[in-house]
């Protein structure tokens, strides 16, 4: 998924409201069909705001330099989904073709690794991005570890077995509570969650049955999250900052979110789908039941790409040659039925 930001002006209110404490339960966790829209810029710098009770952070000034959409469908089915067999979301990235993986669990959500066509990042056991139940002043530490194996040749011409395993190390700190305004509106009773990310990089080479340190590195990063609870886009604020927490660097808000309904029909009543994916043609097969269908495709963030009425038929197809790589949902409706399915184009 791609990584987008923002930049703001801090102002702070002299006016503070009190509210209960805010905390971030399961079911404020990202489904499949939830699609969100951020605005970005990666030239946002400024000192991080105060955390604390009963705050109030005062965003209305952030520049919206881009603007991207992204989305979560269920990882079954998908590229890759053998690989992270444990993840249950997915989101596409069109730009480098790669699937991000992810579980949404009753312990928080967690970034399970990427899957692309020349290579795969897996994380055993995977990042967490954020813990619940979370609230004001908890703390959770989680570790991530990838794990990559290859043949390096030094300079006599010798070769060695080589393993890169990078460990991070995320401590999760619920900071401060209180009224987020955004550009777009006025957010009460959001949390800030304070992440301390700590990454230990380590190149070992097997020689026979030793293990040998060739080099090893620590950095550490600090993001600052905030979350609104009572939704499945909860996350509306994030602040990457340097190692101390002090100044940030780039930044990303939230401005729209949409569930599509995505309630697919068992494989028994749904028109046949192939080839997945599929490139320049996708065709159903099995519609002899439906007449006067209505056809529609829809992006991940709702946007109608397609539309068709059909006729009933053993077969029948649409072109999608100038669809971009992505992941999409056909709607066959007629006045009886209505069919949801979810494909898969890339070229």
């Amino acid at each position: 998924m791609k990584k987008i930001y923002f930049s703001f002006y801090l102002f702070c209110l002299a006016g503070i409201a009190t509210y209960a404490q805010p905390t971030i339960q399961q079911n404020d966790l990202p489904v499949a069909g939830l699609a969100f829209t951020m605005g970005t810029d990666a030239t946002f710098s400024t000192a991080i705001p105060a955390g604390g009770a009963n705050q109030n952070w005062d965003m209305s000034s952030l520049n919206n330099l881009l603007t991207d959409t992204s989305g979560f469908i269920s990882a079954a089915g998908t590229p890759y989904a053998t690989t992270f067999n444990t993840a249950n979301l997915t989101s596409y990235d069109d730009d480098n073709n790669s699937y991000t993986y992810f579980t949404s669990n009753s312990n928080g959500f967690f970034i399970n690794g990427l899957g692309a066509p020349n290579r795969n990042l897996i994380l055993n056991p995977p990042q967490c991005f954020i813990p619940v139940p979370f609230t004001y002043n908890d703390q959770f530490t989680s570790t991530a570890r990838n794990s990559e194996d290859t043949i390096y040749t030094d300079s006599t011409g010798t070769t060695y077995q080589v393993t890169n395993i990078i460990t991070i190390v995320s401590h999760f700190e619920a900071d401060g509570y209180g009224t987020l305004t955004l550009p777009n509106g006025i957010l009460n009773n959001t949390l800030r969650v304070k992440v301390t990310e700590t990454t230990y990089d380590s190149l070992y080479a097997l020689v026979g049955p030793l293990q040998i340190l060739l080099n090893s590195s620590v950095s550490q990063k600090t993001h600052f999250r905030w979350f609104k609870p009572g939704n499945q886009a909860a996350y509306v604020l994030g602040i990457d900052a340097d190692s101390l927490g002090i100044n940030a660097n780039y930044s990303e808000y939230l401005l729209a979110s949409v569930i599509l309904n995505t309630t697919e029909n068992s494989e028994a009543e749904l028109p046949f789908l192939y080839p997945v994916p599929a490139n320049d043609q996708l065709y159903f097969h099995g519609m002899s039941s439906l007449d006067k269908i209505e056809l529609r495709v829809y992006t991940l963030s709702g946007q109608l790409v397609y539309k068709s009425d059909i006729k009933s038929g053993s077969s029948t197809g649409i072109d999608v040659s100038a669809f971009e790589n992505g992941v999409y949902f056909l709607r066959l409706k007629n006045e009886e039925a209505e069919y949801v399915k979810k494909f898969i184009v890339v070229h």
